[in-house]
């Protein structure tokens, strides 16, 4: 998806992208209803609007982070803000989710990611920050990055949904707004600039936003599906490594080239994120294993 977005904003401004992504999202959970006759929730459930409102909210708001902190340091610092994400997440899995604290294993794990994105920052580009003010914006990030993991698995956890598209449709259907909005505000576009931008696309680049808007809209059903098969800090890891691995494909196809060590840093990190393991939620810690298929359930 990121690789995709970096072909895809040459002709639009970011924000612009983001939202004909989420309309597009919107549209096509509308437009499975009606033409296949899958279940989706109704929007005016106000229960549901409060729960996604709070979630679509820390979404754009990490958003506007993200470009603030980028705008006063570079993208391996935001990565390795990203990557030190995990344990905290893990915290939060304990102290709201109910979740057992992480093993030894699973801790090494976590902390060997978050060290080896220092170190790939430190070879491919060094940590530049600028002023207080850069640390201030990727420490807000990181908090609404860990808000963000830890209140997703809530709501999909208490949130009754009559299916996963209704997730996708509350989360874009929220967000189209504060993030047009959020556009606006930066300045990055006009409404009266809208339609001569896209009538001046070419059919190569209407193309790749098209796949754009598809792969956006599927990843939301994918990442919400996801978070209701596992653990917040697990879809946290699952999301970390995913960046590790689109800078290693970024690598592949552009010019930009990751030095050996950079490399060798990355791979310390996918192959410490396979040796997380979930935690078991607490009260199945605390049963008493009778039998070795208890141990392995519990597993």
């Amino acid at each position: 998806m990121l690789l995709a977005n970096k072909m895809a904003v040459g002709g639009l401004s970011p924000t612009l992208l983001g939202g004909v992504q989420m309309i597009f999202a919107v549209v096509t959970c509308y437009g499975m209803q009606f033409m296949c006759g899958t279940k989706i929730d109704t929007l005016w459930d106000k229960d549901k609007l409060k729960a996604y409102g709070i979630y679509a909210a820390s979404f754009v708001m990490a958003i506007y982070a993200n470009m603030r902190a980028l705008a006063l340091s570079n993208v391996e610092t935001v990565v390795v803000f990203r990557a030190a994400s995990p344990i905290a997440v893990a915290a939060l899995d304990w102290m709201f989710l109910g979740r057992a604290l992480p093993s030894a294993r699973s801790l090494f794990a976590l902390l060997a990611v978050a060290v080896g994105a220092v170190v790939y920052a430190c070879f491919d580009s060094q940590l530049e920050v600028t002023g207080l003010s850069a640390y201030r914006w990727a420490f807000t990030y990181y908090c609404l990055i860990c808000f963000e993991m830890t209140y997703g698995k809530k709501v999909t956890s208490s949130v009754k949904m009559d299916s996963v598209w209704g997730s996708v449709l509350f989360t874009n259907a929220l967000s189209v707004a504060p993030t047009m909005g959020l556009g606006l505000a930066l300045g990055e576009w006009e409404f009266a600039d809208v339609s001569p931008t896209f009538s001046a696309m070419s059919p190569g680049a209407l193309g790749v936003l098209a796949f754009s808007c598809v792969t956006g809209t599927l990843i939301g059903y994918t990442g919400w599906y996801c978070r209701g098969l596992v653990s917040a800090t697990t879809y946290t890891v699952v999301g970390v490594v995913n960046k590790f691995l689109t800078i290693i494909l970024n690598v592949l196809v552009w010019d930009k080239h990751a030095s050996p060590g950079g490399l060798a840093a990355l791979s310390v990190c996918l192959v410490a994120g396979s040796f997380y393991r979930q935690a078991p939620m607490r009260s199945e810690a605390q049963l008493p294993l009778t039998s070795e298929s208890d141990s392995k359930a519990i597993r």
